[in-house]
């Protein structure tokens, strides 16, 4: 049963960017639940992301660790995640009320 599930979940995601060599991206978007500014982990709610992740809550670096320091517990925000990286958010932007 484990060797099926691994199976599974290494196996390709259907679009993915296998032909280029280039893992496929995928468009995040989550509420900050906490910011540790000393380890530079923010931990984020994120939306559901079909064919990456449920929606949960994970602690995350980001591609740009300054950024750390002008994020605030309940900002919403918007990031790039790619295929087979649960620990990192590329781009991060905070997206303010209009």
């Amino acid at each position: 049963m484990c060797a099926l599930l691994l199976v599974a979940c290494s196996a390709p995601q259907e679009g993915g960017g296998e032909d280029a060599g280039e893992p496929q991206e995928f468009a995040f978007s989550g509420t900050v639940e906490q910011v540790d500014t000393v380890a530079r982990i923010v931990t984020v709610r994120n939306e559901d992301i079909p064919g990456w992740m449920m929606s949960m809550t994970m602690q995350f670096f980001l591609d740009r660790p300054d950024l750390v320091d002008s994020l605030e517990v309940g900002d919403r925000v918007r990031a790039t995640v790619y295929e087979g990286n649960f620990t990192t958010l590329y781009e991060v932007a905070v997206v303010r009320p209009q």
